[in-house]
């Protein structure tokens, strides 16, 4: 991904030739001025989000972000539809105030693209934290309540389906351990991620949790097997049959229904609701009434009715916490780019550290076929660099003295000193890593609608289950009113409503990041399903990702193209470059016999020489045939010819 802030995307003949595209919605949006604004009067998350809505009820607003620990708003807005004024007018409308400021009136003046959100105050620390015991999307709300409640915290975002907490809070006012003893007081656990093991350790966990959720939907499905099989065959009277169905349902209750009702328990103590207490009391009320009538001889539905309730919910539970191992593998994946260690060049010794303890200036050695671990300038050597996860391209790029290096991409066959120009938490890498987190961690608006609703949704579904039942009770069948109300307590799950979007949100974000696609906030998914066109730059490149064989080109009327192509995959199978592996498996497509080779050596930014057991085989550019005592010169109009089609030449001689 090639990216520039100095050079136009489009020249003016390209413009002329895109002139319907430009008028359309979906490029005009990237055309709209941006505006930081100060914010008075904004104490609170709820605060926050009541600016918001009123700066995006203003016509001609396309977005607005709230930043509650700076006091301010990022408008993004139409300059032909409406103003900083209108802005300021929403604002108080909302009850908050817009004081007088320059930098936003600069700030108009400016191009969207050059705006970006200032940072922070100094004092004002993020911390993102691993939230355990969650188990619904009413989990998320109670946690951000609890969070916001602690004195300095100026923001609290809670991530379902991550199961972490980033919050900013002025570090002046509060510590780590008041906020983790404030989410410990609403009945879960919280624990900083700022360890780098962090994310392998969860990744484990999040598998345990998996496989146990497994484990319990199977077993809770053998043990549904009887009851459904007995109440189908009508034969639930026989003194065998009652005590097999009480027993099936008292092992499902016991073995699958023990996380929600230790939930629910732990939710009772902090006077509080959530899925928990709904699949609680259903599964306790069919239960209930299954031994009622169990004790009375009747025939009912209630034993199988409990134990199905808690197989689904299992089954779901399940597919849940694969999800969430899925979809943080992109983050795991980018960690992994990343070396823990770095050798440093001291004089005349070696020595290895830890990339955390590297400071900018200090002269790296990077051996071939290493992972870079920061980001700097090459003092010596020469080499190709594969950086395929940051640029997309499947051929390394060359690097000479000179040239700038990222962490996480890998050294080919040359060995390198370079000299670091940024920390570890500054490269470019650990920004792509903060990226993908921030975008999975921000909420699009219709997610910020539907953890509203949840928060009131549990206390809403108790109340109608309660009618419900008395209703019943009134018109004098009270067991048509249990089941009724049984089933308004499972039916209306909330977990659907505040896990689908943050889950689509975190896969889209993670999915992207493993294909070389950004997203910087989430809000911009929500934009994208209004997108009709698309523009890409004309330096970029929309590979397949690894190269293979277009065509083959003798420079001798009388070899055969064959015999080059195996001869030169004796040689590649020797080389680890993606362009040799392109070489052998289009001799292996063909069926060649490809000969033994030995003797390799490598010519950094040139190219290969091997040998077999009778031949020299010669592979790489021009440079090199020209080092070689080779006339090019006939070649070079078909070599250029083959570049301006988007191939790359690839040169093979064979003895001479």
């Amino acid at each position: 991904m090639n990216t520039t802030t100095d050079v136009p995307l489009l020249d003016p003949d390209e413009i002329r030739f895109f002139k319907p595209l430009l008028a359309s919605r979906a490029y005009n949006a990237s055309m709209n001025s941006r505006i930081k604004i100060p914010i008075a009067g904004m104490t609170c998350r709820r605060c926050a989000d009541h600016v918001g809505e009123a700066l995006r009820g203003v016509p001609g607003v396309a977005s607005a972000d709230v930043l509650l620990s700076e006091h301010a708003a990022v408008v993004e807005f139409d300059a032909n539809s409406t103003n900083r004024p209108a802005l300021a007018e929403a604002v108080a409308a909302a009850g908050y105030r817009v004081p007088d400021d320059e930098r936003a009136t600069r700030d108009d003046a400016r191009p969207a693209s050059e705006n970006r959100p200032r940072a922070a105050p100094a004092r004002t620390q993020r911390v993102r934290f691993a939230i355990e015991g969650m188990h619904c999307a009413a989990c998320v709300g109670r946690v951000e309540r609890s969070l916001m409640e602690v004195a300095g915290v100026a923001s609290a975002d809670v991530n379902m389906v991550l199961h972490e907490a980033t919050v900013r809070f002025d570090a002046a006012r509060t510590s780590l351990a008041q906020l983790e003893s404030a989410v410990a007081g609403a009945g879960y656990r919280a624990t900083p991620l700022d360890d780098p093991q962090s994310a392998d350790e969860r990744a484990a966990r999040q598998r345990r949790q998996a496989t146990g959720w497994k484990i319990r939907f199977f077993t809770g499905l053998a043990l549904l097997l009887p009851l459904v099989i007995l109440h189908l065959t009508g034969e639930p009277h026989g003194a065998l049959a009652r005590w097999t169905m009480l027993l099936a349902a008292t092992t499902t209750l016991l073995v699958l229904g023990a996380p929600y009702f230790l939930g629910a328990w732990r939710r009772t103590w902090q006077r509080s609701a959530d899925m928990d207490t709904l699949i609680t009391l259903g599964v306790g009320a069919a239960f209930t009434a299954g031994v009622f009538d169990f004790a009375t001889h009747r025939h009912s539905m209630y034993f199988m009715d409990g134990a199905m309730i808690l197989v689904f919910v299992t089954l779901g539970k399940w597919l849940e916490a694969k999800a969430k191992h899925r979809t943080g593998s992109a983050i795991r994946h980018l960690l992994e780019l990343a070396p823990l260690e770095a050798t440093l060049v001291d004089g005349a010794r070696l020595r290895t550290v830890r990339v955390e303890d590297v400071e900018i200036g200090t002269t790296l050695l990077i051996r071939p076929g290493a992972q870079i671990p920061l980001d700097g300038l090459v003092l010596t050597g020469t080499t190709a660099v594969d950086q395929a996860w940051l640029t997309g391209e499947s051929l390394p790029s060359e690097k000479n003295p000179g040239d700038e290096v990222f962490a996480g991409t890998i050294n080919g066959a040359g060995s390198l000193t370079v000299r670091a120009t940024r920390r570890a938490e500054q490269t470019t890498l650990a920004k792509t890593i903060e990226l993908v987190r921030h975008a999975q961690e921000t909420k699009p608006q219709i997610q910020r609608l539907a953890d509203r609703i949840v928060r009131v949704f549990v206390p809403g579904v108790l109340l109608v289950a309660t009618v419900t039942a008395i209703a019943w009770l009134l018109a004098g069948d009270w067991r048509t009113g249990l089941s009724a109300a049984i089933s308004v307590l499972v039916v209306a799950c909330p977990c659907a409503l505040g896990l689908a979007v943050p889950t689509a949100i975190v896969a889209a974000a993670g999915r992207g990041a493993e294909a070389g696609i950004l997203i910087k906030e989430a809000s911009a998914l929500e934009v994208a399903a209004s997108l009709t066109h698309v523009v890409f730059d004309k330096t970029g490149t929309l590979t397949e990702g690894k190269p293979r064989v277009i065509d083959l080109v003798v420079a001798n009327a009388s070899t055969d193209e064959r015999e080059i192509l195996s001869v030169a995959a004796a040689a590649q199978r020797l080389s680890s470059h993606p362009l040799a592996r392109a070489v052998v498996e289009a001799a292996e497509e063909r069926g060649l016999a490809i000969p033994a080779a030995d003797r390799l050596s490598t010519i950094a930014g040139r190219g290969i020489v091997a040998h077999t057991a009778t031949s020299e085989i010669i592979i790489g550019n021009e440079k090199l045939m020209e080092d070689r005592g080779f006339d090019v010169g006939p070649l070079r109009e078909r070599l250029a010819a083959a570049r301006a089609a988007g191939k790359t030449p690839l040169l093979v001689a064979v003895d001479k």
